[in-house]
């Protein structure tokens, strides 16, 4: 297998950074001025390596600043950055050796120039200012909170205290000895040798296969792929995943892959990131503008959310996993789905969204999405469609139940159900002016009551359900068509906390769950074990919100009040104490369709 070591990569990176700096370069250097200093680690590291060397004195020199010009080259070589894009910086000429690097940086989109119109190429970069390009190479958000631990918090501007205390939050830059940031002290060589390594982490910049080819693999910080025809195999990344510029078109490979932390994607091209039995929580797509990365998942990969930043392709191929679970499109972006979808959220303005094949289950274009528009494809579906902005919806597919909450929407389909929200104007469905003075096609009007105007009144289907344990959902994903869904909680702390659930399927949402039946170690239990005067069922119907989420509180009102007082939810320590598998039974009610099917949820605790 031919593993290429991150310290030959850094070499070649670090090597740029002491040309620019007119440092001397000593095959064998015996540093005098880094004993005692915080990143003597670093240094020594890349020093033994025969990637550092010393000046002729036999100085290290790490507290010498670096220029805005010799920053950027440093980040362009690391992530492999080719690329350009023309701008207009009254102080970067053609014909300065930096003037691609600035192309380059600016492509990237991870550095900007000033307000006045200029770069400042030769002055020294700040250490806020290195802190907003390396939170944005590793898509961090804001974060206040993890500025507060410096000394000097109330000296970091407002427009980089977020993003200092992003990267300070990650590990990635700290502070000094005094406890304080220092946001406009200029940014050391040896801080951008220590930085470069977190940042860093494992670098693959060569064709090729790692990981290994049997046992799983663990790699405790983060990894970097910047070459094309790369795969990574059975190998569990403990921080984030980078696959950077430098991939450009080409194809990766992702086999039998676990990231903990994110998956950031920044290259790539049509046929470029394969994923089989994928395992990933947030995964950030924002390539350069006028690429077209796809992103296909096959086998058992389950990624718990996708933000689109930028034009894509997510496709599911042969799939048996969860595929892409939440799919979040912020703004301007031209999104292609196959496959199908579980939820879909456009956020921002000037979306295009093309459901090529496949199903969505519940899409939501919500208030800030103006004029977004959706294609469904010839035998393509939406489940649920939420309208909260002006929109468009065309092509041959076909729409379930519709709710419109803003003026100036557009759906050329027939949906089986359209609902209005008062004062909605410039309506038009199949064809249909809708709104105060016109009916409203196969479907009502209003808050959800009425009948449509078929034979009969359609029926809710559930094909899915999630549990809520404290903030996350989803612990287990029940497959379509069955009518019992159980979850197994036995490996979770005592002090998770169950705090409801998500009912997923036609119908459903703005609904009512009706409870018939409660049982503890399979006997049917009327009221709580010590606790005789409390019914379970007191109050047998909850509401369905428009997300299709239910509250336990909801639930078993009366009954949480006694397990929950603080109404946080029902901690699995108190279930526990009553018994280790909880059955409930019902059905989903909803005016204007016909019931579900009864329902069973188990939870062996």
């Amino acid at each position: 297998m031919n593993v290429k070591k991150k310290s030959m990569a850094i070499a070649m990176i670090l090597c740029l950074f002491f040309v620019f700096g007119t440092m001397a370069l000593a095959a064998e250097t015996s540093l005098t001025d880094v004993s005692g200093h915080w990143a003597e680690d670093f240094v020594v590291e890349w020093n033994q390596e025969g990637v550092v060397g010393g000046y002729p004195d036999g100085s290290f020199q790490p507290n010498r600043e670096i220029t805005r010009a010799e920053f950027i080259t440093i980040i362009n070589q690391a992530l492999g950055c080719i690329a350009t894009e023309n701008f207009d910086f009254s102080d970067v000429q053609q014909g300065n050796w930096f003037y691609g690097e600035v192309a380059k940086a600016m492509k990237s989109g991870y550095m900007t120039g000033y307000p006045n119109g200029t770069f400042q190429p030769n002055s020294p970069i700040s250490r806020q200012e290195a802190a907003i390009v390396f939170s944005r190479i590793m898509a961090l958000e804001n974060d206040e909170q993890g500025a507060s631990d410096f000394t000097d918090v109330n000296k970091i501007p407002a427009w980089s205290k977020g993003l200092v205390g992003a990267v300070a939050e990650a590990g990635y830059m700290g502070g000094y000895p005094d406890g304080t940031f220092q946001p406009t002290k200029s940014i050391t060589r040896a801080e951008s040798v220590a930085t470069l390594d977190r940042i860093i982490g494992e670098f693959y910049n060569e064709a090729g296969a790692y990981g290994s080819e049997t046992a799983s693999m663990t790699v405790e910080g983060n990894v970097t792929v910047t070459a094309a025809d790369v795969t990574l195999e059975n190998m569990v990344i403990k921080g984030n995943l980078y696959l950077a510029e430098g991939i450009g078109s080409g194809t990766v490979h992702l086999n039998n892959v676990t990231v903990e932390g994110d998956t950031i994607i920044r290259g790539g091209g049509k046929q470029s990131v394969i994923m089989y039995n994928f395992n990933g929580q947030t995964v950030i797509v924002d390539v350069p503008e006028g690429a077209d990365v796809r992103i296909l998942v096959q086998g058992t990969s389950t990624m718990t959310e996708v933000i689109m930043e930028s034009d894509g392709i997510l496709e599911e191929g042969d799939l048996t996993g969860s595929g892409f679970i939440d799919v979040i499109i912020p703004e301007d972006a031209e999104v292609v789905l196959i496959g199908t979808f579980n939820n879909v959220e456009i956020t921002g303005p000037n979306v295009v969204l093309e459901l090529e094949e496949g199903t969505i289950q519940r899409l939501t274009i919500q208030e800030d999405a103006d004029d977004a528009q959706v294609v469904l494809g010839t035998g393509t579906s939406v489940t649920q469609l939420t309208v909260q902005a002006p929109a468009t919806v065309t092509g041959e597919g076909s729409v379930g139940s519709a709710r419109i909450e803003s003026s100036n929407v557009t759906i050329e389909q027939a949906p089986t159900k359209v609902e209005l929200a008062d004062g909605v104007k410039n309506v038009n469905v199949d064809g249909k002016e809708i709104g105060d003075t016109e009916d409203t096609p196969g479907g009502n009007i209003g808050g959800g009551g009425g009948g449509g105007d078929g034979d009969s009144e359609p029926t809710i289907s559930i094909n899915e359900i999630k549990l809520q344990l404290k903030d996350q959902t989803g612990k287990v994903l029940a497959k379509e068509g069955t009518d019992s869904f159980e979850f197994s909680l036995a490996a979770e702390d005592d002090l998770t906390y169950f705090t409801g659930i998500e009912i997923n399927g036609k119908y459903v949402n703005k609904g009512t769950l009706v409870m018939q039946e409660v049982e503890i170690d399979g006997v049917r239990m009327d009221s709580i074990p010590g606790f005789p005067g409390i019914s379970l069922l007191s109050k047998n119907k909850a509401t369905i919100d428009e997300q299709g989420y239910v509250s336990t509180n909801s639930i078993i009102n009366e009954a949480i009040r006694i397990l929950d007082p603080n109404g946080d939810g029902v901690s699995l320590k108190m279930l526990r104490t009553l018994g280790s598998e909880f059955v409930f039974k019902g059905y989903v009610e909803r005016s204007g369709n016909s019931n579900s099917k009864a329902i069973s949820v188990t939870l062996v605790i």
